[in-house]
């Protein structure tokens, strides 16, 4: 397993979607030294060079990335797969193929629609339908979290001066609650279902709902950052029932990916987008299922493509200094004022909302609305410090989200002030996060 791969309690555990924030340092001891092997000018057989040495050493993956960048965009991809090798999971987690011939299909390349699963990267898009729905007015972010949730399930909370503290919404998306990481029956549920290999697929409503009265908080809530499934997958069941959503998926297509016209983003494929999805294989190079969620979908379960994925990304650039003039006609002032909405919420959810009174010039993890604000190191500067002989690294404050399952890796980063960004989807749980950070570097560099 490589070093930089955290996967704690069992090989399958998603607590290891902490996403690099403790692999995180571990990259940035040789991110200055490797980043030099880059040219000047990020240019695409740079690229496709970090990505074949990538596939090269996981046979199994393929890789599809893409560098968003004012100068122009780069798609790069390397791998091959057979569309439909694999279709379906059974109960216990295993793909097995809809059909008893052999697939004939020849072997392709990814391309700007593929699909992949986006694991973790999911939770970006819940804390921006948040942060839309607190635009809206629908909700504030403080909200109680259990005033949009079924009255049957319970939060823990705390008393201070004998008046009761609960969980607010805002906590859930910043991963300052204090709830765990998963469910603490998810491990043991798993088992007994035979899903360790897809271990959300069976955890429905009614397994959730016995499990959080035996939830309890790991530190006082608002107070710490600890990475949790289980928040972001019940922040997703109170904007569904703050939008009256039969469910998460309706409430972010109606209020996001419709709008955004993010056709190719979905929790559920349909069987045309079943022929576009990339098989997906485990650590050892054998067929292993993307993972499914019966009942906490907001923290994992959207599948994307990179075409989606380059439109998510630039709906974070910030509007043209004449989009707030009047425009004639009542149907383009109504589109106007939608436009100006989404485009706030997703200028909130790279605001730092945790720590709550936090230090510009600390390079500690802050978060947003779903988005987690890293600092990276850019190259030394190449002039001397005020007049003195020393190179100083300059550092930059970046959105990033990672994904993982058994069988998937995805990482997304951005830079909303010089509208640059990286994506990258692969069908392997290898760490693509070096690489990614890595080209931020090169990007933010010259810029």
């Amino acid at each position: 397993m490589p070093s930089t791969t955290i996967l704690t309690c069992s090989s399958w555990n998603f607590c290891r979607l902490r996403h690099g924030f403790l692999t995180f340092t571990l990259l940035m001891s040789s991110a200055l030294t490797s980043i030099t092997a880059l040219a000047d000018e990020l240019k695409v057989d740079e690229v496709q060079r970090l990505i074949d040495a990538y596939t090269r050493k996981h046979p199994s993956a393929v890789v599809a990335a893409k560098i968003i960048r004012p100068a122009g965009d780069l798609f790069v991809t390397s791998g091959e797969f057979i569309p439909d090798e694999v279709v379906s999971p059974d109960k216990s987690g295993t793909e097995r193929s809809d059909t008893q011939k052999p697939n004939d299909k020849p072997a392709r390349s990814a391309d700007e629609h593929s699909l992949f699963a986006l694991a973790s990267v999911t939770k970006t898009f819940t804390g921006v339908l948040l942060a839309l729905l607190a635009e809206k007015q629908v909700l504030s972010l403080g909200d109680p979290a259990v005033d949009y949730l079924p009255q049957a399930w319970k939060l823990p909370s705390e008393h201070q001066a004998g008046i009761e503290r609960k969980i607010s919404l805002l906590e859930l998306a910043t991963h300052s609650s204090g709830l765990p990481v998963q469910p603490p029956d998810i491990v043991s549920f798993a088992r007994q279902h035979q899903t360790e290999n897809n271990p959300y697929s069976q955890y429905d409503r009614k397994a959730l709902e016995q499990s959080l009265p035996g939830v309890k908080l790991s530190h006082p809530m608002g107070e710490k950052y600890l990475y949790s499934n289980l928040g972001m997958g019940l922040l997703g069941h109170a904007l569904a029932n703050a939008t009256k959503a039969s469910n998460f998926e309706s409430a972010l297509q109606t209020h996001l990916l419709d709008p955004l016209e993010l056709h190719e983003t979905r929790f559920h494929l349909t069987p045309e987008m079943q022929t576009r999805r990339v098989p997906t294989f485990n650590q050892q190079g054998i067929a292993a299922p993307t993972w499914s969620f019966a009942t906490l979908e907001a923290c994992g379960g959207l599948h994307s493509s990179i075409h989606d994925l380059t439109r998510w990304v630039k709906a974070h650039w910030p509007l043209p200094n004449d989009a707030e003039k009047p425009l004639a006609g009542h149907q383009l002032q109504t589109q106007r004022h939608a436009s100006l909405e989404i485009s706030a919420a997703f200028a909130n959810s790279l605001k730092t909302h945790f720590p709550k009174h936090p230090d510009p010039l600390s390079k500690k993890l802050q978060m947003g609305l779903g988005w987690h604000l890293i600092t990276i190191p850019l190259p030394k500067n190449t002039t001397p410090d005020n007049q003195k002989n020393e190179h100083r690294p300059r550092m930059k404050r970046i959105a990033f989200h990672a994904g993982a399952t058994t069988a998937s890796r995805s990482f997304v980063a951005l830079d909303a002030e010089h509208r640059v960004g990286v994506i990258l989807l692969a069908n392997v749980p290898h760490s693509l996060d070096e690489i990614g950070i890595q080209l931020m570097q090169q990007l933010l560099t010259h810029e």
